[in-house]
C-alpha cells in the first residue's frame, strides 16, 4: 500500500514539474512576441529586462537564437557596441554553427564578421575492425627451409574501440591522439613429414594502444576527404595461442591433439607502427563523423628471440618453432568528435576583408 502511495505521488510531481516546465515556456514565448512588438514601435528601453529571465532557461532553441539577434540589435540601436558584442560573444558560444540569414539586418551582419569562431578541440569515441598481415623478418623450422611451406594469413577480424581526442590548429589541419583497446589475429600452417602432418598455429592478441597522428583536409564543406599519418604505440596484455597437429592418412585425419597456452613470455610487450591512410569526414550533430581507412606497419619485432627454443612442448611435440615476424594491419574506422568552440574578437584589417 505504501508503495502504491509512493508511487501515485511520485507520478503527480512528475506531472506538476512538467506542467510549471510548460506554463514557464509559454510565459517566455509571451515575453519574446512582446519584446518583438515594443521593438517594432522604438520602445527598447525595457526590452533586455523582459528578456533576460528567459535567456538562459524558457526559450527553445529557435527561441533562444530570435531572443540573442533581437537584444544585440537592441544594444545596437541604442550606441552601446559593449553590450552587443558581449550578447554577441554569449549568443556564438551557444550556436557556434549560425549563418547569417538574408534578412538580418546590416549592423548585425558587421557585429558577426567582427568575431572569428574557431574550432580548439574535439572529443568523441572511435571504433575499427582490422586484418592481420605477417610480415617474416626470418623463416625457422624443425623442417628444411629449402622445402619450407609455411603460410600466414588473417585469421578473422581484430576490431578496437575507445576514446577519440582532435586538437585543431586551423580549419584543415588537426593533430589526434586516440586511447584504444583492441585485438587482432592471425594463423600460420606447415606441412611436416613431407606432407603426412600439417601443422596449424593461430594466435590472439590483445593490445592496449595509444595511436597519434596528423591529419590533413583536403577539401573544404560539409562532406571532405582528409589524409593523415602518424605512429602509435601498444602494450600487450593478451596472447594466446593454439597449436593442432595433424596425422593425415590417406586423406584422413587422424591422432589430433590441440595445446591452448599463454604465449605472452615469447613475446615483445611493447611495440609501434607507423601508420597513415584516407579518410572522410562529415560535419552533423555539433561536430565530425569520420570514416577512415588506413594501413599500420609494424616497426618492432614481435617474438622475443631468446625464447624461441625455451617452449619444449612446442618443439619437440608439435615441432613449431618461432619465427622472426611482424604483424601489420589494414584497418577500416568509423568515429565521432565532438566540437568545441573558441569565439574571439578579429582585429580590424581581417574584419574589412571578409566584408
Amino acid at each position: 500500500m505504501k508503495k502504491y502511495f509512493a508511487l501515485k505521488l511520485g507520478l503527480f510531481l512528475i506531472l506538476i514539474a512538467f506542467g510549471l516546465s510548460v506554463k514557464a515556456q509559454n510565459n517566455c514565448t509571451v515575453k519574446l512576441d512582446s519584446a518583438k512588438e515594443l521593438f517594432s514601435s522604438g520602445q527598447i528601453e525595457e526590452i533586455p529586462s523582459l528578456l533576460d529571465s528567459c535567456l538562459l532557461n524558457g526559450f527553445s532553441k529557435d527561441e533562444q537564437i530570435q531572443a540573442h539577434l533581437l537584444l544585440i540589435q537592441v544594444y545596437l540601436f541604442d550606441s552601446n557596441r559593449d553590450k552587443a558584442e558581449e550578447v554577441m560573444t554569449r549568443f556564438l558560444h551557444l550556436f557556434p554553427n549560425y549563418k547569417v540569414q538574408p534578412n538580418d539586418p546590416a549592423e548585425l551582419v558587421e557585429l558577426y564578421k567582427s568575431f572569428m569562431i574557431q574550432p580548439t578541440w574535439g572529443l568523441g569515441i572511435t571504433s575499427s575492425i582490422n586484418m592481420s598481415q605477417v610480415s617474416v623478418l626470418q623463416y625457422f623450422s624443425t623442417e628444411n627451409l629449402n622445402s619450407l611451406s609455411s603460410k600466414y594469413l588473417p585469421n578473422g577480424i581484430g576490431f578496437a574501440a575507445g576514446l577519440h581526442l582532435n586538437k585543431y590548429f586551423r580549419g584543415n589541419l588537426w593533430l589526434s591522439a586516440d586511447i584504444l583497446y583492441g585485438t587482432s589475429n592471425f594463423k600460420r600452417t606447415d606441412q611436416l613429414g613431407g606432407g603426412n602432418e600439417e601443422l596449424s598455429y593461430s594466435e590472439k592478441t590483445g593490445w592496449f594502444s595509444v595511436p597519434l597522428y596528423l591529419n590533413y583536409c583536403i577539401g573544404k564543406g560539409r562532406l571532405a576527404p582528409y589524409l593523415f599519418a602518424g605512429g602509435e604505440f601498444g602494450y600487450l596484455f593478451v596472447d594466446k595461442t593454439y597449436i593442432l597437429r595433424q596425422n593425415l592418412i590417406n586423406n584422413a585425419i587422424s591422432d589430433v591433439v590441440q595445446k591452448t597456452t599463454d604465449n605472452r613470455k615469447n613475446r615483445e610487450s611493447i611495440n609501434s607502427w607507423a601508420i597513415g591512410g584516407v579518410g572522410l569526414r562529415y560535419k552533423a550533430l555539433g561536430g565530425y563523423f569520420d570514416f577512415a581507412l588506413g594501413y599500420k606497419y609494424c616497426l618492432m619485432p614481435f617474438v622475443k628471440k631468446g625464447n624461441r627454443y625455451s617452449n619444449n612442448d612446442a618443439l619437440y611435440y608439435y615441432q613449431y618453432i618461432d619465427d622472426d615476424f611482424k604483424i601489420n594491419r589494414i584497418s577500416c574506422s568509423i568515429g565521432y568528435a565532438k566540437l568545441f568552440y573558441k569565439t574571439k574578437k578579429r582585429n580590424v584589417d581581417n574584419a574589412q576583408n571578409i566584408r
